[in-house]
Parts: C-alpha cells; structure tokens; sequence
C-alpha cells in the first residue's frame, strides 16, 4: 500500500475523478480512503447499506444498525458457496466450479457487491479468470473484506499489486481466507497461459 500523502481529500477527489471520470463518485472516494488518505475505508454501494473498513475491523451500516463483518467458517471446497458475475461471466468458470466440485453459484453484478457477500459471510468464492477488472473495482472492497478475515489474490495467490498496472491481468480470487490456498492449488493449473 502506498504510504499516506499530505493532500486534501476533496483535491484527490476532484483529481480522481478527472483522471477516471467513468466511474462513480462512491468508487473514487472508496479508493482515496483505502489507499491514499489512510482510512477508515469506505465501499458504499447505496446510500444504505454501506460497508467499511477500520484498523478495528469490517463493518457494515444498514437501516441505522452497524454491525461486524466475517466471513464464513466454510472450510471445505465441496460446501463453497460461489458468487460470479451476472453479465460478464465466461465458460472458464464452469472448469472452476468442475475442478473445486462447486455446484452452488449466486450471480450478481459489481466486484466491490460480490467482495461484500464474502465478507458478510454469506458467500465464500469469487473467481473472475479475466483481466478486465481495474485497481479501483477492488480497492476499498479488498479492505473491507481483508478486514473480515477474507482474501484477494491473483489466480496464483500473489498479492493483488497496486502500485503497477491498472489492470488485474492475472485475474481475482477472493475468498473467506479458509478455502483460498486449496482453491489456488486445484485452480492455478487451469490458467497456467496467464502466469507469465
């Protein structure tokens, strides 16, 4: 994580939103409080409810009742509950769910709403194999769901990189931590052409 800057939240925010002007006021300052400003992070997909992150834990604010964060004890591949995307899903996903013995899928639009259900526990794998998603899709969703006891990685299992590219080019996992190095291991072979 880049160190924390001297700047005004609402220069950063004007600055972010000339830079990406295609995304939404809530991801710009969901990203600028995760990474640059140095927290509490804020994810809010609506106006209610609305996720965040603390050095304290993950929380999520819902018809004025805040409650904490975790994700599932889940610690089997056969009991995974996944949660793939509704418009953009891809046949790969099918080898995935054959490879880990998934047959519980939910599909749903937004990285930062699927990285959610993770980190309310109600949902224990994401798995997007494609490089289409960028730093600001994951930013703040990954701190609320680190925050939770959840993890995002690469199809690998290295560390999502935001210092570099835009760009996610080895694609996501995110899980509720207990799943996550069983599910490289059996998944990582699938898209070896993307290791490099």
């Amino acid at each position: 994580m880049p160190p924390a800057i001297a700047v005004p939240f609402t220069d950063l925010s004007a600055m972010a939103q000339e830079v990406w002007p295609d995304i939404a006021q809530t991801y710009t300052e969901a990203l600028l409080a995760a990474h640059y400003v140095g927290g509490p992070a804020v994810a809010r997909f609506t106006p209610d409810p609305s996720f965040y992150a603390s050095p304290a834990g993950a929380y999520v604010h819902h018809e004025g009742k805040t409650s904490r964060l975790h994700v599932s004890s889940i610690g089997s591949a056969s009991e995974i509950r996944l949660v793939a995307s509704k418009s953009h899903r891809s046949a790969e996903l099918d080898k995935v769910k054959g490879a880990l013995g998934i047959d519980n899928e939910l599909n749903v639009g937004s990285v930062g709403v699927k990285l959610c259900l993770i980190a309310l526990g109600v949902r224990d794998l994401y798995v997007n194999p494609a490089a289409k998603t960028k730093a600001w899709d994951t930013c703040a969703p990954e701190a609320i769901l680190v925050a939770a006891g959840g993890r995002l990685t690469d199809l690998f299992g290295t560390p999502i990189d935001y210092v570099g590219a835009l760009n996610h080019p080895r694609g996501l996992v995110a899980s509720n931590g207990l799943v996550h190095d069983a599910v490289i291991a059996k998944i990582a072979p699938l898209f070896a052409a993307l290791r490099s």
